[in-house]
């Protein structure tokens, strides 16, 4: 009882010293939260009776406030929106409360105090903790007050309240925590300063570094797949990061994971506790109370700052001997300061030299095992017998992956007036995608592989990187060198027997490898990972909307059994769809297949005049010539494609020379001036043209079939060619009345297609429209 009685006497002494600390803490929360509420409260109640063009009323003033103005408050209260100014705040109180570690008088009148050390720790430590803590759960209820007074849902925000204060208490200890550790292990407020700062960032930064190590010097490093796991893994490195992220735990971690930081910050406290009890009162004033923690805490700082010195300097000067210069310099400059600062005299810069040399050994170490690939990680491809399977991915087999696989979600508009709105959410990342797939052809994978490790190794003996290497290519199609090249990155996820997945990705010459690429497009495992019409069942269609040059409509069928019929037929020729076809046909229109989701989610945004948006810009599909069997059920549906890609669906059109060079030299060396452009209105000549070139206008691109850009195609079509006009892409699909010139669609010549009398008429040669082509591999 005494001793309880004794603990609160110190921490109410404690705080009567330091009450500037308190006022600063209230002043600050006042301003963030009740200040803050207030000024949310007004943001919203303008918007209610300004932000609309219907005239508001009580009631609707009202309806907005209650669903807005309690959305804003769980977005900002709910998240972790303030807690890096608590975070600051604690650090403040600790720092103010433990100072007297740096004041050798202070230390000594504490010590000699008939209290034991451990009352003095809780004593301390309680106060420092309660000042943030009791006014952030104070103007937390006042804000909730404001809030619910203002029009918002009470319930749920006070109910926002409670739990965001539950939730961010573990890792606001856990910053506390590790804030009196580097208190108790520093006797000088500066260096404390920089202790705790230490132990908030050394982690991310590390993890940084070894990010950055790996895709510096490792030419098959997936750089994007890792970076995945980065963004999931910084946020547990330090104790800032967890009290700021939003973590996506979901399940029994969403309970588990606050227990846990819970435990690690009682333990990180209790840890304190017991160097508090050893530490010596001398300690106060010097940089460090330890002198054993002195060489590890400057070996963990200055070898990673002369790899990150190394690495800036390298990447800065694009130079291996910049690299070396940033090494040595920022190794002896971290290992100064840290000796400056550790005996307080400038005399000391070199002290401890067998410590450099550590340093210096260990840095350079883990330098020349990334620049030489010492262990071999480039040069990785596992045995025929370790693999189960692999997932394989190249943006040259499919580019259209993201359009096709980004999902919907409905949103509240800020404005009432609005209704709701459609946003898309980005797909599933492809490098979930290759976990999933199970390509079993390992002889190809092998073939792929190999031919990847061949390029990394001349690009790791050459210093080509990667830019370079896409510059070689590209000179040596515009020099015309015949060089049997074409550079693209393939992503390989190997699927082995132990149970792990390895990635590589390699910035390779495709081309010695065609075959096994086309295989892997033409796959059945390929296509149902890329395509999710392919998984689609007939119950869950709900309508089909096409897109031609024209622009977008729906396709109206007699029956339900229609649409469902279009669907078996599509996917089956879609299925059957080959690269080879893909490089001699482009698509003459897309279908999209809307679902029943879909279909309630259009309803629901008619209804409330709300804005379609991004619906018409997902999961268009392409149709090639050679699918017939799609083109006859569309066409039974009114839906002709053909009718307008001809001469005669076409009224006029206009060739407009896009390049550079406008002037050509003929045979006797004089300079002529090429054409600009050219309006055609022959039928025969328009069809000729049409039937050359590929829609530029659809929401699908077909990136093998080449292309040749120095000439743009505008076809004005026929009034009666298909009962249609050009129609934007909003949702209702409009008719634009403008001009005919305007109301025109694109194309683009196929290379090595474009009509001979075009050839002629804008003096091009062959090299011309092979210097202006571009493909895939």
């Amino acid at each position: 009882m005494t001793s309880r009685k004794l603990l609160f006497n110190l921490v109410r002494e404690d705080i009567k010293h330091r009450l500037y600390v308190l006022a600063i803490n209230l002043l600050s929360l006042f301003f963030i939260y009740p200040v803050g509420t207030a000024l949310m409260v007004s943001n919203a109640r303008n918007r209610a009776l300004y932000g609309t063009v219907d005239t508001p009323t009580a009631v609707s003033v009202a309806a907005y406030l209650r669903k807005s103005l309690t959305a804003f408050f769980v977005d900002f209260y709910g998240g972790k929106g303030v807690s890096f100014f608590l975070v600051m705040l604690l650090c403040f109180s600790v720092v103010t409360g433990f100072s007297w570690f740096a004041k050798e008088r202070r230390t000594d009148y504490l010590h000699a105090l008939p209290v034991k050390r451990n009352t003095l720790f809780f004593a301390f430590s309680l106060s420092s903790f309660l000042m943030t803590m009791l006014p952030c759960a104070l103007f937390g209820l006042v804000s909730a007050v404001i809030a619910s007074v203002g029009g918002g849902d009470a319930k749920i925000i006070f109910s926002t309240v409670a739990m965001a204060f539950l939730t961010n208490l573990p890792p606001l200890f856990l910053c506390f925590a590790s804030s009196v550790l580097a208190m108790v292990l520093t006797g000088n407020i500066f260096v404390s300063i920089l202790g705790i700062s230490v132990f908030f960032c050394w982690g991310p930064g590390v993890a940084l570094l070894v990010n950055l190590l790996f895709s510096t010097y490792f030419y098959s490093f997936c750089s994007g797949y890792y970076e995945l796991i980065l963004g999931k893994v910084v946020p547990y490195t330090s104790p800032v990061s967890i009290a700021i992220t939003e973590m996506e735990e979901k399940g029994i971690w969403k309970v588990l994971l606050p227990l846990l930081v819970l435990a690690v910050g009682a333990a990180v406290f209790f840890l304190s506790l017991h160097l508090y009890r050893i530490r010596p009162s001398e300690a106060a004033g010097r940089a460090m109370a330890f002198r054993h923690t002195e060489a590890p805490v400057k070996i963990a700082i200055v070898v990673p700052s002369a790899i990150a010195g190394t690495l800036f300097m390298r990447s800065v000067m694009s130079s291996t001997a910049w690299g070396i210069f940033g090494f040595v310099f920022t190794l002896l400059l971290s290992h100064c300061v840290i000796e400056i600062i550790y005996h307080a005299d400038f005399r000391k810069l070199f002290a401890r030299k067998g410590q450099l040399f550590i340093c210096f050994i260990l840095s350079a170490a883990i330098l020349c095992v990334f620049r030489f690939d010492i262990f071999g990680y480039d040069r990785f491809v596992p045995k025929k017998e370790d693999i189960i399977s692999a997932g394989v991915f190249a943006d040259e087999l499919e580019n259209n992956y993201y359009s096709l696989n980004r999902t919907l979600k409905l949103e509240d508009s800020d404005n009432y007036s609005d209704g709701y709105y459609v946003d898309t959410e980005d797909p599933r990342d492809i490098y979930q995608v290759t976990d999933e797939m199970e390509f079993t052809d390992t002889d190809a994978l092998l073939r792929i592989a190999s031919q990847g490790v061949e390029d990394t190794a001349r690009r790791r003996k050459s210093g080509i990187g990667t830019s370079e290497l896409l510059n070689e290519y590209q000179v040596a199609r515009e020099e015309d060198t015949g060089a049997d090249y074409y550079y693209g990155s393939v992503d390989i996820a190997y699927h082995l027997r132990n149970g792990k997945t390895v990635r590589r990705t390699y910035n390779m010459n495709m081309l010695p490898v065609r075959e096994d690429l086309d295989g892997i497009h033409d796959s059945e495992t390929f296509k149902n990972a890329i395509y999710p019409v392919l998984s689609m069942k007939n119950e869950e269609l709900a309508g089909v909307n096409y897109q031609d040059v024209m622009g977008l409509d729906h396709v109206s069928f007699s029956n339900p059994a229609a649409a469902q019929k279009l669907l078996s037929v599509y996917k089956e020729e879609l299925s059957s769809l080959t690269m080879e076809t893909r490089r001699k046909e482009d698509p003459v229109l897309c279908l999209q297949f809307k679902t029943k989701e879909f279909q309630e989610m259009a309803d629901l945004i008619r209804a409330e005049k709300g804005s379609f948006g991004a619906m018409n810009e997902v999961g268009y599909y392409p149709v090639y010539p050679s699918f017939t069997g799609t083109l006859a059920l569309l066409g039974e549906c009114g839906v002709n494609p053909r009718i307008i890609l001809s001469g005669k669906g076409s009224e006029r059109i206009r060739l407009m020379y896009t390049d550079y060079y406008i002037e050509e030299e003929d045979e006797s060396g004089n300079m002529v001036k090429r054409p600009t452009s050219l309006e055609i209105e022959d039928e025969g000549e328009m069809d000729e043209i049409i039937m050359a070139a590929a829609c530029d206008s659809l929401m699908y691109s077909n990136n093998v079939s080449p292309k040749y850009h120095g000439l743009s195609i505008r076809v004005v079509p026929a009034e009666d060619s298909a009962g249609r006009h050009i129609k934007n892409t909003d949702w209702e699909l409009e008719e634009i009345d403008s001009d005919p010139y305007m109301d025109s669609y694109s194309m683009v010549f196929c290379a090595g297609r474009v009509p001979e009398f075009v050839m002629e008429k804008f003096m091009l040669t062959e090299e011309d429209v092979s210097a202006g082509r571009t493909e895939s591999y």
